[in-house]
């Protein structure tokens, strides 16, 4: 029986100093400087990046669309035009927006 022990007892000492490098692996393996709590950072990273990108693409596609009506309306030309302040030759622009002087 004292021998049953003994062996049992090696085991058992085995057993958590294999408990514990697998534990301390396992911390390893998340708090590592390329490690899981790294992985998943670049992931979220991505994730977000490629989001941007996305609505940056949509962006350009209606910038695209825009330039593609400036060309071929001409209408479309003058109404951006006005927007941004610009006459035609021989125009006059008359500012009312002022208060009125006394």
């Amino acid at each position: 029986m004292k021998k049953k022990t003994l062996v049992f007892k090696k085991y058992r000492a085995a057993a958590g100093v294999i408990t514990a490098i697998a534990f301390l692996l396992v911390l390893w393996l998340y708090f590592s400087p390329y490690g899981l709590r790294k992985y998943l950072a670049v992931r979220a990273d991505g994730e977000r990046t490629a989001a941007e990108i996305a609505a940056l693409r949509r962006e350009n596609a209606k910038i695209e669309q825009q330039i593609e009506k400036i060309n071929t309306d001409k209408a479309y030309l003058e109404e951006v035009a006005r927007r941004q302040g610009l006459l035609r030759k021989n125009e006059i622009v008359f500012d009312f927006s002022r208060g009125r002087r006394r």
